[in-house]
């Protein structure tokens, strides 16, 4: 245990949590039950087991976010998102490549990031057996196998042993919820919907109204550059959080990158977070590499 902690740590950075190294135990003891979910092992996971990450970033990750699983739909992935790598406590987020750019909190663990998705799962195929009776049987065969699955994930978690709710109303419960079961506490919300996490007295709003909360609203070049502006100025007050939700929002705009990377190099160097500014610097690169080759 301790020879995968220095790789981590060496690879990263930084310390990632002991969730990450149960989740390992589970996947060296269970790992065939993720294949049936379309969960598969990337990232930090994957260097635990001597494999090479697969797609251990992707165009539109925010630096906060390193991704350890990935799925087989519209670039599904999660990842512990960790608002000041080694100082806070991370949580795991997902959210789809290429589709509605929204982060989406899973809970505290991979364990319950995967819970999700096999509860998700068992009620597809709850509703499967009956809208479709001639093949009920084999969608009662998957049912069985995520019941196996779920005991599985359960002796190597003590929380999730403690859910006994299952399908939908494991979903309402922990996933489908304005308040996840983490916790982290954002103090503003981000136009990906995670939210910013930094402490009050950094943090002023840029104006009385967010336009980033408004459905549909696309930033233009004028607004943006007295945006920053403010953002700059509140900066110098000592208000680098503003400048920190500022690059958050605009993180998604290819025609705002480089304030959105702007915003986000000033906030994280006043603020300290130094592994975030060597993953933004990573970011950059590879969006770059990106464009460059599209």
């Amino acid at each position: 245990m301790a020879q995968d902690r220095k790789l981590i740590e060496k690879a990263y950075g930084f310390p990632f949590p002991d969730d990450l190294y149960a989740f390992h135990d589970f996947v060296q003891t269970h790992g065939k039950r993720c294949v049936p979910l379309g969960v598969r092992i990337d990232g930090p996971l994957a260097l635990l087991t001597k494999k090479r990450p697969d797609a251990e970033r992707f165009y539109d990750d925010p630096p906060e976010l390193f991704t350890a699983l990935t799925g087989n739909i519209d670039g599904l992935h999660w990842g512990y998102w960790f608002d000041h790598p080694g100082k806070s406590e991370p949580i795991v987020a997902s959210y789809y490549a290429n589709d509605v750019f929204e982060l989406r909190v899973d809970g505290s663990t991979l364990f319950e990031a995967v819970r999700g998705q096999l509860e998700a799962f068992h009620r597809d195929a709850e509703d499967s057996c009956e809208d479709d009776p001639v093949n009920a049987a084999g969608y009662r065969k998957q049912l069985d196998d995520y019941a196996d699955t779920r005991e599985a994930l359960a002796q190597h978690s003590g929380l999730l042993r403690k859910r006994r709710e299952i399908g939908s109303r494991y979903l309402d419960k922990y996933v489908r919820t304005a308040k996840p079961p983490t916790k982290r506490r954002p103090i503003a919300p981000t136009r990906s919907k995670i939210g910013i996490v930094v402490d009050k007295k950094h943090y002023r709003p840029l104006a009385k109204s967010d336009p980033f909360q408004a459905p549909g609203y696309r930033p233009k070049t004028p607004e943006v550059t007295r945006a920053v502006a403010t953002a700059r100025k509140a900066a110098a007050r000592g208000f680098p959080g503003a400048a920190l939700k500022l690059g958050h929002d605009l993180w998604i705009y290819k025609e705002h990158h480089a304030a959105s990377h702007e915003m986000l190099e000033l906030a994280y160097s006043a603020l300290g977070r130094d592994v975030l500014r060597q993953q933004l610097a990573k970011a950059i690169a590879y969006r770059r590499a990106c464009d460059g080759a599209a």
